[in-house]
């Protein structure tokens, strides 16, 4: 680690004397240029506040001058529109009378905020990092990893600035920090892993006969129906009790609600306005056959924050497998004019990992009636921004801030935003949809979702760029009456067949199963070791037979079931199941006697065992719509999430900095009944084992060697690393890069205690090949003993 980085004054109080002349000795070189600088500036200050007051003039001003021009991002004390950020032109290279080389800009920061930061006041900033360069379809983990180590490797170097971090984002490369004074953020903008800091900025909502228009029905006869699909709908929620979502009393099973989550607080309600029960079923009108994640971003105002809105994209990209997540609907946006696309926002980043995880992006271009503009996100590089047309004469008709006297099939509203760089048009007037009706680009924009997901679920090699050129190439050209701009309105018929056409959408001609759990009932209480009564039904959706597979139910504490959660071990084996088939599991479902008390899921998984080739492997497990509260037996034993945390948490603060080697290589175990027991791999010794796993030589290794190794080792321990927190991964490789002996033999200590670590079931069954050694209580004295599991349980 640089240790001159991130020395001030509060950094050299907390220092000794000693360390502080050592580190003032070393740095000395590198900060001899900043110091006479500063010297120069301070110079310069005194004589031109000496001129100032010579001049006879009398105003006060305050003792702490702001930079001026684009290092604060171009704000100014004359700045109004603080609502919507404001993106300058040029990144600026360096900062005005800085010798720095790199300064990321101040996206559009506020005075209000500024004047914040100078009083001591916290404030929360979206922190965007310069993008991991990750390969072409990374898997969950590597993606995660790669975000995260930017961050860490930031985040620990800022610790001297009272920096915390409110929200991490884990596969985008931003994240909400708590920033406490002007220094701190001085010091972000200059580190050269920072490529930008953002204001959290506020949206607000913008508000048959469409489908024949764009020939919806045809589309859906040559197999564009959405199905296997999910779009997510960012918005204010969706009443999945309606008849168009199937009447459910819960998301998943049946309903065409695949999940429901609230990003702000929880308001209790489903949806409190009515607008995206309105959205996602004009999505479904377009691909009836698809299911909607109904992502809540807005609060009880009425009004949504990017750190919300960019928590929900996060969450879509993390669970695009789970659900086949293959758009997102934004009927958002400020009221902001952009007359350009709006590069260097938030949301660049985010857009751009969604187009790269395949998910294809449509957002309402706003409804303020520029005929030279859009509003943001959807002037966002990567946004598929969308206006509106009428879908037929529905005579003279006031909107809120204009009036179309004569309407038509396709003539374009006067409140949609147009602008020369818009995507597409599609209808947005009067929409009827899930028994509500409503009229804006609101309405335009999840008709192109809609027509995504159709288009994905009949061409399923199609990329968000395939979908759009069709879209692009085959919609009916309309010229805007305002502006004479000419834009495709979408003909979802005509870009199906461009895509079978243009791509070799059947993959080969190889029809595949896909199978999906549609429904899991389970009780609503139980017990640590007990029994309980449960039932579930497994689909072929696919288009071929699926062969023998197995039908797992498994126990998670957040609803989401995939086969890292807790094994039951119970199930039902199928044979076989064709096309459009259906099989029943039900019986009685043990649960583990290992279980801590606490709330949980049951859910069931097709093919657990990953026997079957399907056409989406991704949307296999379902869970019950009810937890079951489970009581433990004598007090609840500890999961084995508690015990990665826990002893993790006991060598990362305690052995590192007390342990002998000796001790290091002993106190590799867990607690089971008060005693814990050290396993070791049969006829070697933990360092020559672990060592020899990691091939770790003595020379320091190179970044992403080290997170290969460290990969390499989690996969022979556990078959994936993915279940583990990134902070402790980020750990082992920094020890690894470090070339510290003295830490390389404390993350093989780590690494023999997580070598014995519960497996996911909740058991502690010996890993094979290994051999049992002394109980953790006969290697240590009675205090030494005490004093480790005082240490752990209070973790």
């Amino acid at each position: 680690m640089d240790v001159c980085a991130g020395l001030d004054l509060k950094g050299a109080a907390l220092m000794n004397a000693s360390d502080f002349a050592s580190r003032t000795r070393a740095c000395l070189p590198r900060w001899f240029p900043v110091m006479v600088a500063l010297v120069l500036v301070l110079g310069w200050s005194l004589v031109a506040s000496a001129a100032g007051t010579s001049g006879g003039t009398t105003h006060q001003e305050s003792s702490s001058v702001e930079p001026s021009g684009t290092w604060w991002g171009g704000a100014s004390d004359q700045d109004t529109d603080w609502d919507e950020p404001s993106w300058p032109s040029e990144r600026p290279v360096g900062a005005p009378g800085r010798v720095d080389t790199f300064t990321a800009p101040s996206v559009g920061l506020r005075p209000a905020t500024l004047e914040r930061l100078r009083a001591g006041r916290e404030v929360e900033l979206i922190v965007e990092y310069v993008a991991p360069n990750l390969p072409a379809n990374a898997d969950d983990t590597t993606i995660r990893r790669g975000q995260r180590l930017t961050k860490a490797d930031v985040l620990h170097e800022m610790q001297v600035f009272d920096i915390e971090e409110v929200q991490d984002y884990s596969h985008l490369p931003l994240n909400v920090l708590r920033v406490r004074s002007l220094q701190a953020l001085e010091a972000l903008r200059h580190d050269p892993r920072v490529k930008a800091v953002h204001e959290v900025g506020v949206k607000s909502l913008q508000l048959n006969q469409s489908l024949p228009l764009i020939e919806q029905p045809t589309a859906y006869g040559l197999g564009a129906t959405g199905s296997g699909t999910t779009v997510a709908v960012l918005d204010t929620g969706v009443d999945y009790t309606r008849s168009a979502f199937g009447s459910c009393t819960a998301p998943g099973g049946s309903c065409k609600v695949v999940y429901a989550l609230d990003f702000p607080t929880d308001d209790g309600s489903r949806d409190d306005d009515g607008h995206g029960t309105n959205v996602a079923g004009i999505v479904l009108g377009v691909a009836p056959q698809a299911r909607i994640a109904a992502l809540d971003v807005f609060g009880a105002g009425g009004t949504a924050l990017d750190s919300d809105i960019l928590a929900a994209l996060n969450w879509s990209i993390a669970n695009r497998a789970t659900y086949n997540i293959v758009a997102v609907n934004l009927s958002l946006g400020g009221d902001q004019k952009y007359t350009a696309p709006c590069s260097g926002s938030s949301y660049e980043a985010a857009f751009s990992s969604l187009r790269s995880a395949g998910i294809f992006i449509a957002v309402a271009s706003g409804n303020e009636g520029y005929t030279d503009g859009l509003s943001s996100p959807a002037c966002v590089p990567g946004a598929v921004s969308v206006g509106a047309v009428y879908d037929s004469n529905v005579g003279g008709i006031t909107w809120s801030g204009c009036t179309d006297t004569v309407t038509s099939a396709d003539k374009v509203t006067c409140f949609s935003n147009s602008a020369s760089f818009i995507s597409l048009l599609a209808p947005g007037a009067l929409i009827e949809a899930a028994g509500l009706e409503q009229g804006g680009t609101s309405q335009a924009s999840p008709h192109v979702a809609g027509a995504a997901a159709a288009l994905k679920s009949l061409c399923s090699p199609a990329t968000p760029n395939d979908i759009l050129s069709a879209l692009q190439v085959s919609g009916k050209s309309v010229t805007d009456w305002r502006n004479g701009i000419t834009k495709p309105r979408i003909d979802v018929a005509a870009a199906a067949q461009r895509l079978t056409s243009t791509l070799n959408c059947s993959g080969g001609g190889t029809a595949k199963p896909d199978l999906i759990v549609t429904t899991v009932s389970s009780p609503t209480t139980g017990t640590a070791g007990g029994s309980i009564t449960a039932a579930s039904t497994v689909s072929n959706q696919g288009t071929a037979a699926a062969g023998a597979f197995r039908l797992g139910y498994y126990l998670s504490a957040d609803g989401s079931i995939t086969i890292n959660d807790v094994d039951t071990t119970w199930g039902c084996d199928v044979s076989s199941l064709a096309p459009g088939a259906t099989f029943t599991c039900s019986g009685t479902v043990g649960i583990p006697a290992t279980l801590t008390t606490g709330s949980y899921y049951l859910g069931a998984y097709a093919d657990n065992k990953g026997e079957v080739s399907e056409g989406n492997e991704g949307n296999n497990g379902l869970a019950a719509s009810n937890p079951i509260a489970i009581t433990g037996t004598g007090g609840g034993q500890p999961s084995a999430e508690d015990y990665y945390r826990k002893v993790n948490a006991y060598f990362l603060g305690v052995l590192g900095r007390t342990a002998t080697d000796a001790e290091l290589a002993q106190w590799g175990a867990v607690l089971r009944d008060n005693k814990g027991s050290v396993w070791r791999p049969t006829g070697a010794g933990l360092q020559t084992y672990l060592s020899g796993l990691m091939g770790w030589g003595t020379a320091p290794l190179d970044r992403a060697t080290a997170s290969s190794r460290v990969d390499e080792v989690f996969i022979n321990l556990f078959g994936s690393s993915s279940d583990l927190d990134p902070r402790i991964l980020d750990y082992y490789i920094e020890a690894l890069v470090s070339g510290s002996v003295r830490e390389r033999g404390l993350v093989n200590a780590i690494l023999n205690d997580l070598a014995i670590m519960p497996k996911v079931d909740g058991t502690y069954g010996q890993p094979t090949g290994w051999t049992g050694g002394a109980a953790i209580r006969d290697l240590l004295t009675a205090e030494q003993f005490a004093q480790y599991r005082a240490r752990v349980e209070d973790f």
